[in-house]
């Protein structure tokens, strides 16, 4: 997970104004970094390339 951060540039959530409105950035009943791997194996298994998954994401997030 660090190595995509840093290989896509992403920010720390508070920087992104559709994510800092309720200034809730975590739950203590979820792993961040269990969930992105675990949602990049699915995307994966059902033949969702690296670069596929990184654009499909940047878009979802230019549509919030």
């Amino acid at each position: 997970m660090l190595k995509d951060v840093q290989k896509y540039k992403l920010g720390n959530p508070r920087t992104f104004h559709y994510l800092n409105q309720s200034n809730c950035y975590e739950l203590d009943v979820v792993d961040d970094s269990k969930e992105y791997i675990a949602t990049r194996r699915a995307m994966e298994i059902v033949g969702i390339s690296a670069e596929e998954q990184v654009y499909g994401t940047i878009s979802q997030r230019q549509c919030l």
